[in-house]
């Protein structure tokens, strides 16, 4: 099915306020999520909509909680997110470090007692967007293994970071630091589809392409060996240490028993206009990016990409365009539209 961005969102939108969100938190929530479709991020957009709003009406995350700043160290804060939902308070948490950034020139931001943030590149757009550079990171229920260990100790802990720059392509990361993000096995375990050899191993250890096999007592593969692991173990210090979200081990799951997850967050903007012109700085930028972009490629490439720029066609395409969303999907929004009184099919088809 080829559904419209704006009505997918308007979708969405209504669902959420039905499900007892307010009307920006709604927005926000809902926003995040096609934003995540629109870049061809499946694992984390719509399909996801269900799972949240089970929580809800489980009585497991908190509707219109606010963040609240319980240390403010200057250009270093640590913020209770208070059970809310994830989107909505790191969307909250990222516009205090830009308005802090403005003041100070740098803001980072730890964030305890929240939820899963879905499309870390959400966040970080919104600082850039800004003229300020944007990151964001989170720990997440366990389901990786350390290099070398046969054991979960991690969640797939995304990291996202977007630097403006001048010319039309940015640099825009936004990676799970598994081999991939979770959400894909979630998505193919709906679908019925089985996943490349790589992704992760089954309870024995032993490599799989089945989903459920590996979503259930196995463990996914860590990026990049030993140097995705250390990346990995990064973010969960700082997850942990720094925001004093819960680990990755004791943490609650989106799918799993019905308690808050307790994630931890940390979020920043970094204003370079304090030391480098605004302009000066996105123009090298540009320059930068389009001298790695017309460098050489390898036999039978055909373009250098930059982090980001093939998520960023596939979101200009989808304006234009559509969203497509398989037909799993599709049964779930019309079933969630039926629960909540909107109706999904006639208001979304393209």
């Amino acid at each position: 099915m080829i559904l419209q961005a704006n009505s997918l969102l308007s979708f969405t939108e209504k669902v959420c306020i039905s499900a007892g969100m307010g009307p920006r938190e709604a927005h926000v929530f809902a926003e995040s999520l096609v934003h995540a479709n629109m870049r061809g991020m499946d694992s984390h957009g719509v399909m996801r909509l269900g799972a949240y709003l089970r929580r809800i009406r489980e009585g497991v995350l908190a509707v219109g909680a606010e963040p609240e700043i319980i240390t403010d160290g200057d250009t270093l804060l640590s913020v209770d997110g208070h059970n809310g939902v994830g989107v909505w308070i790191a969307q909250r948490v990222m516009e205090q470090c830009v308005e802090r950034a403005g003041e100070k020139g740098v803001c980072i931001a730890g964030v305890k007692n929240c939820n899963h943030f879905g499309c870390a590149a959400y966040f970080t757009h919104f600082a850039a967007e800004r003229h300020m550079i944007g990151f964001a990171m989170a720990n997440s229920p366990k389901a990786v293994s350390p290099y070398g260990g046969a054991e979960a100790m991690f969640g797939t802990n995304p990291l996202a970071v977007t630097v403006p720059a001048k010319g039309g392509v940015i640099y825009d990361l936004d990676m799970a630091t598994s081999l991939v993000a979770q959400g894909k096995l979630i998505l193919a375990r709906k679908e019925g589809r089985s996943v490349p050899s790589g992704w992760g191993v089954d309870a024995e250890g032993n490599p799989s392409t089945d989903p459920a096999a590996i979503l259930d007592g196995g463990t996914l593969s860590a990026f990049g060996g030993a140097k995705g692991y250390a990346i990995m173990m990064l973010i969960e210090l700082l997850c942990v240490c720094l925001a004093q979200g819960m680990p990755s081990t004791a943490m609650g799951s989106m799918y799993g028993q019905a308690r808050p997850q307790g994630t931890g967050f940390v979020l920043g903007a970094v204003d370079y206009s304090r030391i480098v012109d605004a302009d000066t700085f996105e123009t090298m930028a540009g320059e930068l990016i389009a001298s790695v972009k017309s460098s050489r490629t390898a036999p039978g490439v055909e373009e250098i990409y930059m982090p980001g720029e093939l998520e960023a066609r596939r979101f200009e395409r989808a304006r234009r365009e559509g969203i497509e969303l398989s037909d799993v999907v599709a049964a779930e929004l019309t079933s969630l539209g039926e629960m909540y009184g909107v109706p999904f099919t006639s208001a979304c088809a393209l």
